[in-house]
């Protein structure tokens, strides 16, 4: 087994161990603090994070995602780059204090101008992290990491649960995301020691920027693509019926971006150390879209198959009209999965122009598609949203597998088998529910549908998809 794929193994193994504990303990918290708060604190929420989120997206110009794909880096680069990230977040975060009264009157309710300046103070605390985090990255030690975010979540959820039980309303959101900023950049000072001094001649940096631009305008397209529903349906429909869709669509996609956030990270340090040996980057591939099928296809699908049950049981009365929201949404959170594993790969293999025009071709397709269906209200828009993923999903792929040298036939055996045994505990969950267990009241008969979907899916894998569980589990075992 060589080195690369050794720190690989060791970095999933240790990326699954902490993620599935934070998933859990996470999972707990979100849910408790869901019963403690209002659809419309979420929804005021929803609309800071999409301001914050864009400039935390572009405050560093593109310069860290570059510095991970660089083959090699020296002190003078680290400091020139920290020094860019420094400036830049400082104007950002000005942008973000100033900006802030224009965006609250766009949406006319005053205290998301207070709300942003407190979360643009994490644009200042994280400019001191990036660089760090870049250094763990390269070096592949995402167990470092993994631990730094795990105690960074875990106490970021507690000071929100905390402040919700003290009945501080969209505030405990705010003070707990701030929280979360905190202790990451905390943690990774201590870990890496980082004690180098800011340079701000930024001559050099040519190269850097060439390619990081792209990806934060890839980045940028991306984010616009990924948040323009949620604008549509603040502005449009109001703050009640966009904190029905954004806990939605944290549920749906929890299990996607608590897991891909950090093996995504792994992903890209992983082709760009071996972006010249095409063939081990299509096998790699291959297997992880193997792998991720058979976790997100029945985890989303079997969230859209008990989403009724599953919100009058969870998450309480208040949250009723969220449930069919979250059985469309839920659905295709598989397809959008798989468009996320191909971000890292065509950025690790040095091809950022692929990932603009996969974010371009989504953002093309699926606002649009939103769009027409807003016309119909919310449930109309979740459905043509989800149309036009399904339309983009299929676009990325073909453009990405002829880059790669994949054949359709490749991938496709690789997703179906785990894609037709969710199909069959979706058809099965369902049946049981309207024919057979539609008498019985709701907090029982969700952990009865549980186990039956899970008891369908586990003997269909067993059955059609073997080989992939035993590699999974080789994997886990680092008997590979």
């Amino acid at each position: 087994m060589t080195t690369t794929s050794a720190q690989i193994i060791h970095a999933l193994r240790w990326n699954a161990v902490v993620r599935a504990t934070a998933q859990l303990i996470g999972w707990l918290i979100t849910i408790v603090t869901m019963r403690l708060l209002r659809p419309a604190d979420y929804g005021l929420m929803n609309l800071a994070e999409i301001f914050m989120g864009l400039c935390v997206l572009v405050n560093h110009l593109g310069t860290i995602p570059a510095l991970i794909q660089h083959r090699d880096i020296d002190e003078t680069l680290i400091r020139k780059t920290f020094g860019l990230v420094l400036l830049s977040n400082a104007g950002f975060y000005m942008i973000a204090f100033f900006g802030a009264p224009y965006f609250a009157a766009f949406f006319g309710d005053a205290r998301l101008a207070a709300i942003l300046r407190i979360l643009a103070l994490g644009l200042i605390i994280g400019a001191f992290s990036a660089v760090p985090g870049v250094l763990l990255q390269r070096e592949l030690k995402f167990k470092s990491i993994s631990l730094i975010e795990f105690a960074a979540g875990l106490t970021g959820a507690a000071m929100t649960l905390v402040l919700a039980l003290e009945g501080r309303g969209v505030w405990s959101l705010v003070l707990g995301n701030l929280t979360l900023t905190i202790c990451v950049t905390s943690g990774l000072f201590l870990v890496t020691r980082f004690r180098v001094a800011p340079d701000f001649n930024f001559l050099g940096l040519g190269r850097l920027f060439s390619f990081g631009m792209k990806v934060s305008g890839s980045g940028i397209v991306w984010y616009f693509n990924r948040n323009i529903d949620a604008l549509l349906v603040g502005k449009v429909l109001g703050k009640g019926d966009l904190g029905y869709y954004s806990v939605a669509n944290t549920l749906a996609l929890m299990p996607v971006t608590k897991i891909m956030g950090l093996t995504n990270q792994i992903a890209f340090a992983t082709y760009s150390r071996i972006q010249d040996d095409r063939s081990r980057i299509r096998r790699y591939f291959l297997e992880s879209a193997g792998m991720a099928s058979l976790v997100f296809f029945p985890a989303a699908w079997g969230m859209s198959a008990v989403a009724g049950d599953f919100v009058d049981v969870v998450l309480g009365p208040r949250w009723h009209e969220v449930a069919l929201v979250l059985a469309i949404v839920a659905f295709g959170v598989p397809f959008r999965a798989l468009t996320m594993l191909m971000g890292p790969l065509v950025d690790g293999v040095g091809e950022p122009g692929v990932g603009l025009k996969n974010t371009l071709t989504t953002s093309l397709i699926v606002p649009a598609a939103s769009l027409a269906g807003l016309y119909w209200g919310l449930i109309g828009l979740c459905i043509a949203a989800l149309a036009g993923i399904l339309l983009a999903v299929i676009i990325i792929l073909r453009r990405n597998l002829t880059l790669l040298g994949i054949r359709y036939r490749e991938l496709w055996s690789a997703i179906f088998p785990p894609m037709f045994a969710a199909a069959a505990m979706y058809a099965t969950v369902l049946v049981a529910r309207v024919m057979l267990l539609n008498t019985m009241p709701a907090p029982y008969r969700l952990p009865a549908l549980i186990v039956l979907g899970a008891s369908v899916y586990g003997a269909m894998t067993l059955l059609f998809n073997r080989s992939i569980v035993l590699r999974s589990l080789q994997l886990i075992r680092g008997t590979i």
